[in-house]
C-alpha cells in the first residue's frame, strides 16, 4: 500500500531525473543498507592497510648504523663527540658510525 508521502516523494523524484528503480530503492531503505556496507566496507580496508604498514614498520630494536663518505666527516669530529666509529671495510671512503640508536 502506498501512502501519499511516498505517492509525493515518487513524483518528486520522476521530476530530478531519477529512475523508478532508484527511487523504489530510496523509499525503501536499500540506499541506506548499501552506503552502510560501503562505509563498513570502507573500514575494514582501512583496517587492513594499517596492519600491512605495522607489517612494514621499522624495527627499532635492531642497532642502526650510519654510514659516511669521509670526504664529508673528518675522524677528529667523530672521536671529540665520543662517537665509535671504523673504517668500512668494504670501501674505504666511507666511515661507519657504531653508535646504535
Amino acid at each position: 500500500m502506498i501512502t501519499i508521502h511516498e505517492d509525493i516523494g515518487t513524483d518528486t523524484f520522476s521530476e530530478t531525473g531519477y529512475s523508478a528503480e532508484h527511487v523504489d530503492a530510496v523509499l525503501k531503505g536499500e540506499a541506506a543498507k548499501k552506503k552502510k556496507e560501503d562505509e563498513e566496507e570502507k573500514r575494514r580496508k582501512e583496517k587492513e592497510r594499517h596492519r600491512y604498514d605495522h607489517d612494514r614498520a621499522i624495527d627499532l630494536h635492531r642497532p642502526t648504523y650510519i654510514k659516511v663518505r669521509a670526504q664529508h666527516l673528518h675522524p677528529n669530529t667523530l672521536e671529540f663527540y665520543q662517537l665509535p666509529w671504523m673504517y668500512d671495510p668494504v670501501r674505504l671512503a666511507y666511515f661507519i658510525t657504531m653508535q646504535t640508536a
